[in-house]
């Protein structure tokens, strides 16, 4: 997706371009400091599906010609790979747009409002909170680190039940592997934690961290990954480092103000 930005004293500023940033010293939101990471498998599902549109959609008449090291392509065979690039990013979109459902039918449910009942995923999701949430402190918060310059919107903020340290939980609408030995199993990337961290190093009193990952046909139950401290603490200094990078890379370091920062504080009080 697109760079997402904040105020420093957590407004959304989603539409905002990096020139806009740069004028009103915005942050950026933690998503988009994280399309700096690696994501190697990621890459690769887009590849392999830009693969699969080939395949399922072969080239024709002039389309065919073999493309040669030094020479242009033909109207037919840039309008052939165009075809074939909006197929695979349809696909992609589509993706994105099940995760978005997915999240939405959660924050819906720890707000005790309507959800779609005929969706699989979310029958599978509703039936892991009633059997785990206990009571749901707040929902869908922005979130923002002054000193490392980043912002972000965290899912929920949960107490499951048996434990009275609170959990901060991010729904994940992903795909799964299934095998003979280990069955179903969540396809997790190493940046999910650092997102978590984030979120968590905004709280003077750090709570459990946790990702729900729901699988997005519904095909099985949804899958917790709970982190440890330890973890915590170790994705955080990640959060640093891809953060520093960010800023590198975008010759950008908004400053603080801390007038307004205090301002807004003394209002909300």
């Amino acid at each position: 997706g697109g760079a997402h930005y904040y105020t420093q004293t957590g407004a959304p500023r989603y539409g905002a371009t990096l020139r806009e940033a740069r004028k009103h010293n915005y942050l950026p939101s933690i998503t988009t400091v994280l399309q700096e990471w690696p994501q190697r498998s990621l890459y690769n599902w887009i590849a392999f599906e830009l693969l699969k549109a080939r395949h399922n959609n072969p080239p024709q008449g002039d389309e065919a010609a073999p493309v040669l090291p030094g020479e242009e392509l033909s109207d037919a065979q840039v309008n052939y790979f165009r075809e074939v690039q909006k197929k695979s990013h349809a696909i992609r979109d589509a993706a994105g747009k099940r995760g978005n459902e997915i999240h939405d039918g959660g924050e819906a449910m720890l707000l005790k409002k309507k959800w779609d009942t005929s969706d699989p995923a979310l029958v599978h999701l509703r039936t892991w909170i009633d059997e785990n949430v206990e009571e749901v402190f707040w929902t869908e918060r922005a979130l923002v680190n002054l000193d490392l310059k980043i912002a972000g919107r965290a899912d929920a903020l949960i107490k499951t039940k048996g434990d009275e340290r609170p959990m901060l939980i991010d729904f994940k609408g992903r795909g799964f592997d299934h095998g003979p030995r280990k069955g179903w199993r969540a396809k997790r990337y190493s940046k999910d934690v650092v997102q978590l961290a984030f979120y968590a190093s905004t709280m003077t009193d750090p709570p459990r961290i946790a990702n729900i990952y729901i699988n997005r046909e519904g095909e099985c139950p949804v899958e917790l990954a709970e982190y440890t401290d330890a973890e915590r603490e170790k994705a955080f200094d990640m959060a640093r480092y891809v953060t520093s990078i960010w800023y590198y890379e975008k010759k950008y370091l908004p400053e603080i103000n801390h007038d307004e920062i205090i301002a807004h504080m003394e209002a909300v009080a």
